[in-house]
């Protein structure tokens, strides 16, 4: 059963303030930065031309983008305004630790919806989360293609060190390649939606090359009979009549066909 909490602002009128301003009471908890919160309180405190404090700031908006929160105050002697917020901007943003931390664990929005709702925490919108995702997936296949360029490097100057190499001398590089399926297959039913297969390197036991082959893609599937569908990144790319025994040595086949 999902649990969905609604966070709303209370708005109770302040007789003490000019311009028909209203304070706001905001319920519920916020993830913050601590320290920073702390500073960012201080640099408010004790504010010019009358040296009001921070006991005379009330609070009349909160804007917030994500789990990341910017608070707005008003002062009741002064009428100056002035806007803090939760998370330090030289650090990573809450937002991106988030969403890393939900696919690092196999979850995703509804299982961080779900986390963010129990603990009474504000928390990320589908748009939101989607975006980071989308970014934080780029930066993964960028660090892995270099991880992978790096390690087959190192291989190919193991293999020169012990003389492996052709007459063109070209690297003559031992790998060791396995893939598998999503589904078992105990020598009936071959017909897994997805399968993978890696390349390792014998010597540094490092992923020299991995691939992934789909026949199912989601947003497809739900696309009716006949209708185009949206603009979407579509995972499908290996064909259900093709079979899904022939996923892994196609995946090994395709390295070799870029490597020339």
């Amino acid at each position: 059963m999902h649990i969905y909490r609604q966070f709303m602002k209370k708005v109770v009128p302040t007789s003490s303030l000019q311009n028909n301003s209203m304070e706001i009471e905001i319920c519920g908890r916020r993830v913050v930065n601590i320290s920073h919160l702390f500073q960012e309180i201080k640099s408010i405190d004790n504010h010019k031309p009358l040296d009001c404090g921070f006991k005379n700031m009330i609070l009349i908006d909160e804007r917030k983008l994500g789990l990341k929160s910017f608070f707005s105050f008003k002062c009741c002697m002064c009428n100056i305004k002035k806007t803090i917020s939760s998370e330090n901007e030289d650090l990573m943003a809450i937002n991106t630790s988030a969403v890393i931390g939900t696919l690092n664990i196999g979850c995703g929005f509804s299982q961080l919806q779900e986390i963010m709702s129990a603990m009474e925490i504000t928390t990320l919108n589908h748009k939101t989360y989607q975006n980071e995702h989308d970014r934080i997936c780029k930066g993964y296949k960028i660090a892995a293609l270099k991880a992978m360029d790096n390690a087959a490097e190192d291989e190919a100057e193991l293999a020169i060190k012990n003389g492996e190499v052709d007459a063109d001398g070209m690297p003559l590089i031992t790998v060791v390649a396995d893939g598998s399926w999503c589904k078992r297959s105990c020598r009936t039913m071959y017909n897994s939606p997805s399968g993978m297969a890696a390349i390792v390197g014998y010597r540094t036991k490092k992923v020299l090359f991995m691939g992934v082959k789909n026949t199912f893609c989601s947003t497809c599937a739900r696309t009716k009979n006949g209708d185009k569908p949206k603009n979407h990144t579509c995972f499908k790319n290996w064909k259900t009549s093709d079979g899904s025994s022939g996923m892994e040595a196609s995946i090994i086949i395709s390295r070799r066909i870029q490597r020339k």
